[in-house]
């Protein structure tokens, strides 16, 4: 329900705008590719994180949070 009510707001917003209105070239791939590989890495490191703090490895637990906290400044910087 939430998807199609936001591809719905964004249709209904997209068709009811005046031509030449509409902001294009406004994305950067590259950009946005990074951070989407940065959400995704940092979320298998939490959870690769909760793993070794279950299992008691505390060093390789600690890699994995630095690596999500790297991820996430990385993240924030762009943004």
């Amino acid at each position: 329900m939430l998807f199609g009510a936001l591809f719905s707001s964004y249709i209904v917003l997209r068709l009811g705008a005046n031509p030449g209105m509409w902001p294009h070239g406004l994305m950067n791939i590259p950009i946005g590719t990074f951070n989407t590989m940065a959400l995704i890495i940092s979320s298998v490191t939490v959870v690769l994180a909760w793993s070794f703090l279950k299992l008691g490895n505390f060093k390789a637990y600690k890699k994995a949070q630095l690596v999500t906290l790297l991820c996430a400044l990385g993240f924030i910087s762009i943004k």
